[in-house]
């Protein structure tokens, strides 16, 4: 007795596994080719051969999408992702190779970043209209989504964005021993020379943000001299001016805003909500 007893319980525990493993496998199979339509989800997302990281969470319309800084995982809106997600749908995420998400194998250009980006809008099942609120260089990744999906946006939050004319301006500004160290760390996502096809892309899409409300929050101290900082100023005027819906927050801080003084962030994505 104790016999048979002891051999149906392991052919429960294995049939148990096996029925486990298929349906891992067939949700595994569902998502690469659907992507995940439940309320919430964190994991991994196919757009194609390769899959992005992603965080989220469903609770109404607009849906906020935050797109990171250079370099930056979905990790940097801890302090206000779960805040908006009381209010609306909300989407942070890993770009392609960094974080959790895989390699794509295209070129690290803003155009690229874009596509992948509205793939996974898509794939996620992640339903518009979208704000996206950005910071930094994810600035970029924002201007080409208004310039291929405009009609798709409710709105843009520039957090500290990154002026197309920065790039030049370190450049030659910067002393020798120093350019080195720039490029470096320019390029730990994508190559020198993505950036700068990127910052082409960008010139020839000045105006793309035409009539879509936007928000441009600019910091005041990057401790880089005074020089800088006023070059900064002009810089983050003229982001501003590219919408025709725009308004400009100018807040005694570091470049990460998001980070520091994250309830500005959480009222200016709040204010927009409420108008959208």
């Amino acid at each position: 007795m104790k016999k048979n007893t002891s051999m149906l319980t392991l052919f429960i525990i294995a049939l148990f596994i096996s029925v486990f493993t298929i349906c891992t496998l067939a949700q595994s199979a569902y998502l690469k080719k659907h992507g995940n339509d439940s309320q919430n989800f964190e994991g991994k997302v196919y757009i194609g051969e390769f899959a992005l990281y992603a965080c989220k969470l469903s609770k109404g319309k607009p849906s906020i999408i935050f797109e990171s800084g250079h370099f930056e995982t979905h990790e940097a809106w801890e302090l206000i992702q779960p805040e908006i997600s009381n209010i609306s749908s909300t989407l942070s995420y890993d770009r392609a190779g960094l974080g959790l998400s895989d390699k794509s194998p295209d070129k690290r250009t803003s155009l690229n970043k874009a596509h992948e980006l509205h793939t996974l809008l898509k794939k996620a099942k992640v339903k518009g209209p979208y704000i996206i609120v950005t910071h930094s260089m994810g600035s970029w990744v924002a201007r080409m989504f208004a310039k291929q999906f405009g009609d798709e946006l409710a709105g843009l939050i520039f957090i500290d964005p990154t002026h197309e004319d920065t790039n030049e301006y370190t450049v030659n500004s910067m002393p020798p021993e120093f350019l080195d160290l720039y490029k470096e760390e320019i390029i730990k996502e994508g190559t020198y020379e993505d950036l700068l096809e990127s910052i082409e892309q960008i010139k020839q899409s000045r105006y793309a943000l035409k009539n879509i409300p936007l928000t441009v929050i600019s910091a005041t101290d990057h401790q880089m001299g005074s020089e800088f900082e006023e070059k900064w100023i002009l810089w983050q005027k003229d982001i501003a001016s590219l919408s025709s819906k725009s308004n400009h927050i100018i807040v005694n801080s570091g470049h990460n805003i998001h980070k520091e003084k994250p309830d500005v962030i959480i009222k200016a994505i709040n204010d927009m909500i409420t108008k959208s």
